[in-house]
């Protein structure tokens, strides 16, 4: 939904392809046993390790110095320019606002690292290599 805009005044940036091809090297480059220590990483291991370091550490340090809002702003700004996927950025910076609302809102770490893990995994269903 975020890129469908950008797909249509950019095509040549923003095209499906364009934004998928990150995630795609990387599920495509997977064969055997590292098929399941990609998912591992991806599903459970970032979640994890992402939330606790920009919502656990980081959106909690910058709502001590700024005004909530403008907190989750920055951190989301900082989540997604950490990935250096300029393509991604936005998507990932939208993505980023609704984990720092749901950190917020819930005052707990839980609910992020469940909706950031449905999202990496519901990625790598999509791009998952059919053969």
């Amino acid at each position: 939904v975020v890129y469908w805009p950008l797909s249509q005044w950019f095509p040549g940036t923003f095209s499906r392809s364009d934004v998928e091809e990150a995630a795609r090297t990387l599920s495509d480059s997977a064969r055997g046993g590292w098929r399941l220590v990609l998912v591992l990483l991806v599903v459970i291991g970032a979640p994890v390790v992402e939330e606790l370091l920009y919502r656990g550490l980081v959106l909690r340090a910058l709502g001590d110095v700024l005004p909530v809002p403008a907190a989750i702003v920055v951190g989301a700004a900082l989540f997604a320019g950490a990935h250096f996927q300029a393509v991604q950025f936005l998507g990932l910076f939208v993505f980023a606002l609704v984990l720092g609302v749901l950190m917020h809102r819930s005052g707990r770490i839980g609910m992020g690292i469940l909706a950031h893990a449905a999202f990496n995994a519901t990625s790598l269903v999509i791009l998952w290599p059919k053969k």
